[in-house]
């Protein structure tokens, strides 16, 4: 029998202005977020992430809902980071490019950098790619949506 384990993707619900000192007042009101497009009622964790078992070898595609709620359009920058602990507790992320475990590698998503109109959504879909000799246990990475800076 196939040793199983878990994945977590947390979808940071991350509300992020980068703000650059001239266009400081163009990133105010800025709101967006990123979610599974689906849930299941008897798994209420799902309607913030993803938590999928899976068995070492295994390739699974889903998507994620970028949505953005603000009256302007923006463009957001999507990325995989590492599952670390945060200081509360909680789960953080290693930014862009900062691998310690790896476990990001195994995310790839159909798109890096979302454009959307004011009020608008879009579905990006990804992949997770376990790799063949993963030992079972949690393994946590997180897709991650930054604000790119407004010009202008």
């Amino acid at each position: 029998m196939k040793k199983l384990f878990q994945v977590f993707i947390i979808l940071s619900l991350v509300s992020l202005i980068i703000p650059r000192p001239v266009f400081a007042q163009a990133d105010v009101g800025i709101s967006f977020g990123i979610r599974p497009t689906k849930a299941f009622e008897d798994r209420p964790e799902t309607f913030s992430y993803f938590h999928h078992i899976l068995t070492p070898g295994q390739v699974l595609q889903d998507e994620a809902l970028v949505m953005n709620g603000s009256e302007q359009p923006i463009t957001l920058k999507l990325y995989t980071g590492d599952g670390i602990s945060a200081q509360n507790g909680g789960t953080t992320f290693r930014k862009q490019g900062e691998h310690i475990n790896g476990v990001s590698g195994w995310l790839s998503p159909s798109e890096m950098e979302i454009k959307l109109g004011a009020g608008e959504e879009a579905n990006v879909p990804f992949s997770i790619t376990v790799p063949a000799d993963t030992p079972p246990g949690h393994h946590v990475a997180g897709l991650v949506v930054e604000a790119l800076p407004t010009e202008g």
